[in-house]
């Protein structure tokens, strides 16, 4: 089964329409289409002026009473060209006049990848004198329970069990918020909350972030730890910190903290003083061998 009009194409197994009665409906509403249910190997296509939203699924219902098209079954995909997000979804919900997507979990979401690679190697290299190793992949994976987007705003909800999958940075909360730039679709901003694991591979090895928050700044490229207990580790300076609030300059790669803050370094960081302890005076002898 085939339909098409100049904004929409269908294509399905088996189509059921409903149509407005005669009776008790205003003048020209008569005939209309109130519901239809598409099954079996749906495949919807909307063209719009910036770009053609794309709908797969063994079920379609769209309700003409609050405007929604309703993907379920098995596997259902939306793919929102105008925006480049593609999701899989159990159930996916539509709403057309508002320009709004629900997905129900579990839910796996694919977005370019924006703020995942300001946020790469070499973008957490905190060494002095290190240099960027590269970009993280074109774009990253998003898993959560639950997921709502809005296209006009570009604003992008993940709740529940959220996990961010890219080869080179790791990212679990229960609560992730970002817009989207309006070129590109990639992520300009990120707001991650509860129970925050960010860890970053490097070449020479991990960066891990924890805290109750961390906040990215597409405008001044930071990435702001906040909340209870925040630390910071990384693995290439075998450095450890804990402080309210910890900012990485992700451009500069700068690394600042606010009091009380509490670091932990490689024993012997600041030298050793030997058997014959420290020698203070400027240009004087060195100590005595020990004597045998």
């Amino acid at each position: 089964m085939r339909a098409k009009d100049p904004k929409v194409s269908l294509a399905c197994g088996l189509l059921t329409a409903k149509l407005a009665g005669e009776d008790g409906k205003p003048e020209g509403k008569s005939g209309t289409v109130e519901s239809i249910v598409a099954e079996t190997n749906v495949v919807i296509e909307i063209t719009e002026t910036n770009g053609v939203t794309r709908a797969h699924g063994d079920k379609a219902a769209y309700s003409a009473a609050n405007e929604t098209l309703v993907l379920s079954g098995a596997d259902p995909m939306v793919e929102l060209g105008a925006q480049h997000v593609q999701m899989w979804s159990p159930y996916i919900t539509i709403d057309l006049k508002n320009g709004m997507v629900n997905a129900k979990g579990p839910v796996r979401t694919k977005i370019p990848a924006g703020v995942m690679s300001k946020m790469s190697p070499g973008a957490s290299n905190l060494k002095p004198g290190g240099t960027q190793s590269g970009l993280a992949e074109e774009h990253a994976d998003i898993l959560s329970d639950d997921f709502q987007f809005i296209s006009g705003s570009g604003l992008a909800v993940w709740r529940g069990n959220v996990r961010v999958r890219d080869p080179k940075l790791a990212v679990t909360c229960e609560l992730l918020t970002g817009t989207q730039t309006p070129e590109s679709g990639a992520l300009q901003s990120m707001v991650a909350e509860t129970n925050v694991v960010i860890q970053i591979t490097e070449t020479n090895g991990m960066t891990t972030a924890r805290g109750d928050k961390a906040v990215y700044s597409a405008q001044d490229e930071t990435l702001v730890l906040s909340g209870k207990d925040p630390m910071l580790e990384s693995a290439s300076t075998h450095l450890q910190m804990w402080s309210p609030y910890i900012t990485m300059g992700l451009k500069k790669k700068t690394l600042n903290a606010k009091p009380p803050v509490r670091t932990r370094i490689p024993p012997g960081a600041f030298g050793q003083p030997g058997e014959g302890g420290f020698n203070l005076k400027p240009g004087g002898p060195p100590p005595e061998e020990p004597r045998k």
